[in-house]
């Protein structure tokens, strides 16, 4: 669940909460994001994104038979974009965090980034295509972006890429129907020099309802297919396996706008 309160200063504040039951492991997830953006003049914008998620991770039919492991996590996400032209956009992000099975603690900092240019085709065709440097696949790794975004009809929008691809359906002014395939995952300091590493391929469907000019309600449902949970350690090597099975995922959002 997701409440978000955005003002007309382009200030918002999100908490939201979100289930991932499997066979074997269960991860519940409480998060809290404040985002600010501002654009200057025609040709700079800025966007920050800070967040904090508490995970707890509950264990069924292992070795871990009722016990639990809290995580933490802490992130703050700048991004850049120079408005060059009108076909051509180009974004700069960096995104220090730190994440935690114990304390957060500066010495765990870490940093992420990417850099992106948006190529302009026409009014409803866009071209992304850079690199980044994240977690999607449980390690810390310099991948490719790429992104083809093309505006079917006011209603119907695509955008297919990596590590992304969504459509967006909207068959009148206060309905909005969603189907994103995505890689997401993260990684933790563990014990000493070890990691705890996560990540899978998620199928998601989304319905977003306006029940009027501020209020917002969206129900989601997908599934997470290739999904592991790793210990690594500080070679990257896997030290453990919880072979955790794939599983459904859950969300209810609520969103507040002004």
């Amino acid at each position: 669940m997701v409440f978000n309160l955005s003002a007309q200063n382009n200030l918002s504040v999100a908490l939201g909460v979100n289930t991932q039951p499997t066979e074997n492991i269960k991860v519940n997830q409480v998060n809290l994001g404040v985002d600010y953006s501002q654009t200057f003049g025609t040709k700079f914008k800025i966007e920050n994104e800070l967040k904090y998620n508490s995970t707890n991770i509950n264990y069924f039919n292992t070795d871990f038979y009722n016990s639990s492991t809290a995580l933490s996590e802490m992130s703050n996400r700048l991004r850049f974009s120079y408005l060059k032209s009108d076909k051509m956009n180009v974004n700069f992000e960096i995104e220090p965090f730190i994440a935690s099975a114990n304390n957060l603690k500066i010495s765990d900092i870490d940093v992420l980034g990417a850099l992106n240019v948006d190529l302009i085709l026409s009014a409803n065709k866009i071209i992304t295509v850079g690199a980044s440097r994240n977690n999607i696949f449980g390690k810390t790794l310099i991948l490719p972006t790429l992104a083809y975004y093309y505006e079917y009809s006011k209603k119907l929008n695509f955008v297919v890429g990596f590590p992304e691809t969504k459509m967006s359906y909207s068959n009148n002014s206060r309905n909005v129907f969603a189907l994103k395939n995505e890689f997401n995952g993260s990684l933790y300091q563990w014990n000493n020099s070890s990691k705890a590493s996560f990540s899978q391929f998620t199928t998601t469907l989304e319905f977003e309802r306006n029940m009027d000019k501020n209020w917002f309600v969206s129900f989601k449902a997908g599934y997470d297919f290739n999904k592991k949970y790793l210990l690594l350690d500080s070679y990257n090597n896997t030290t453990t396996d919880f072979n955790i099975k794939d599983g459904y995922n859950f969300g209810i959002i609520i969103k507040y706008k002004h």
